[in-house]
């Protein structure tokens, strides 16, 4: 099978087989992907719904880093911080404390209209010293690396 993706026009060969194929499996064939005839695979509500909740958290936390970040006034690092910080965050959450558990339904309770002021306290349980500096670093090295491929150093050899 092979198609010219400039014109998106398949070859006849192609063409008469994706025919064969729709008639002998009684369903629509699609490039990449599965046939149309087939249901979906039903949601749980529950875990949709912890799903929802997983990812509300994680937005709150998220924004409440990228606010550290920002008045931390990080400039050209600040992304390659926020994309670390994310990372540590989601291994963190994995393995929180029963404190910590306790924290996340007091956050995810409804009546929360926008992030409260605990969302501070519990970033700041889940991440630690350790984890800030390598947030930092990760920082630096990018602002370095920014500098660096804007400059031709005349080093001698």
């Amino acid at each position: 099978m092979t198609a010219d993706w400039d014109s998106l026009q398949y070859d006849q060969a192609w063409l008469e087989e994706a025919i064969a194929d729709e008639v002998n499996h009684d369903c629509d064939v699609q490039v990449g992907g599965k046939p149309t005839s087939m249901t979906p695979p039903a949601i749980d509500p529950v875990q949709l719904q912890q799903q929802l909740q997983q990812v509300r958290l994680q937005s709150m936390l998220f924004g409440e880093l990228r606010g550290i970040l920002e008045r931390s006034n990080l400039g050209a690092g600040t992304e390659a911080a926020m994309t670390l910080g994310r990372q540590l965050i989601r291994e963190r959450l994995s393995h929180l404390s029963p404190q910590q558990q306790k924290a996340v339904k007091v956050l995810l309770t409804p009546n929360h209209g926008s992030p409260p002021p605990e969302v501070n306290q519990l970033l700041c349980s889940l991440l630690n010293l350790g984890d800030w500096q390598s947030i930092a670093q990760s920082a630096t090295d990018a602002i370095e690396a920014r500098l660096l491929s804007q400059v031709t150093l005349n080093l001698p050899a």
